[in-house]
């Protein structure tokens, strides 16, 4: 029969057991400290965003990063509880930084985090009213809120006949701008209302860059408008056949810059008429812009002309704007008035002697 084990075994095989459950309790205690965040990254549009930048930092201290997978997912370790901040970026969007405090141990999931484009783009307006020909200028700034320096490739799409481009606040036509992270700079949407255009148009800029087209519409309503370019200062006057008219004229540059006015006269058939600028026969004028000139528009009425209304047109054009003004003519019949006129109306004489006078004798009528 074996006698009883030595006890000395036993108390290796309890010493044994009581470290096996030493071991296991510690390692219950950093499974239950383990602290993890997920997450999704999606542009403003909710779609997912593969290739962003994840980090995260405690105190300003630097703990760890990742890159979201193509589906947009990711998944970071952390040390354990406490205040945490998660930073998001990537080329083409913006950065965003999310403070998270972390209570207890386990997996937190941050949700749907959403990144919006690197560029902000604020216009003062996106919807003005501008009459016939006018040029509008309308101020916006460009900022950028991403972790990156761009290169941003500016267009302007306008309707068929309008002109339109981003201008610099030095007065350049921008094509491309680089934009460092944090930096804005301010332009000038400067857009030119044809004349003839009636009604809401819409142009659109668009900011190309890191793979990401942005875009901004902008809608300009153009109001009809009376440019007043040609005016008459009578417009209808009597004359008759044979006569020589002189008739005021006053031309006005009404737009917002300098321009050079062609003006053309339509008259009858076999009438005479053309302008006139300080006695010199024109058909153009250059204006700054608000300024004025005095005119005369010349009308000859033909010997042969018929007992009646005839009309004299002005047309003065300046870009793609232009200004009409008419001239009412009343022919009437001549008429023969008969007058005398002598240098001498008083002399002195004696009875009986001859006297000597010079006298004129003309048509004071309106009959050639």
């Amino acid at each position: 029969m074996e006698g009883p084990e030595p006890p000395v075994s036993i108390s290796r095989r309890a010493l044994l057991a009581l470290a096996t459950l030493i071991a296991l309790a510690g390692a219950q205690g950093a499974l239950a400290q383990a602290v993890s965040i997920i997450g999704l990254v999606t542009d403003s549009g909710g779609a997912p965003l593969g290739g962003v930048t994840v980090e995260v930092y405690r105190s300003g201290s630097f703990v760890g990063s990742t890159t979201t997978l193509a589906n947009g997912y990711f998944s970071i370790p952390l040390p354990g509880t406490g205040t945490y901040d998660i930073v998001t970026y990537k080329r083409g969007y913006e950065k965003k930084t999310l403070r998270l405090d972390i209570l207890s141990s386990g997996t937190v999931n941050l949700g749907r985090l959403s990144l919006g484009y690197a560029l902000s783009i604020v216009a003062d307006a996106t919807y003005v009213v501008a009459g016939q020909g006018e040029l509008v200028q309308l101020p916006l700034t460009i900022a950028n809120a991403g972790a990156f320096l761009e290169e941003i490739n500016v267009s302007v799409v306008a309707p068929t006949g309008w002109a339109a481009d981003l201008v610099s606040e030095w007065g350049f036509v921008v094509k491309s701008v680089m934009l460092p992270p944090g930096a804005s700079r301010s332009f000038v949407l400067r857009v030119r209302v044809p004349g003839y255009a009636l009604g809401p148009a819409q142009l659109e800029l668009r900011f190309a860059y890191a793979n990401v087209s942005q875009l901004l519409t902008v809608t300009v309503e153009a109001a009809a408008k009376d440019w007043g370019l040609v005016q008459l200062l009578y417009p209808e006057v009597t004359s008759f056949a044979g006569d020589t008219l002189r008739v005021p004229v006053r031309v006005r540059n009404a737009l917002s810059e300098p321009c050079t006015i062609n003006i053309s006269v339509t008259a009858p058939q076999g009438w005479l008429a053309f302008l006139t600028v300080n006695g010199t026969q024109t058909t153009s004028l250059r204006l700054d812009p608000g300024s004025t000139a005095s005119a005369l528009l010349v009308v000859g009425v033909p010997d042969g002309a018929q007992p009646g209304k005839y009309m004299v047109s002005l047309r003065a054009d300046a870009f793609d704007v232009s200004s009409r003004s008419s001239l009412a003519v009343n022919v009437v019949p001549g008429y023969d008035r008969l007058a005398l006129d002598t240098p001498t109306p008083v002399v002195s004489t004696y009875p009986g002697a001859p006297v000597s006078l010079s006298v004129t004798v003309f048509n004071d009528g309106t009959r050639s």
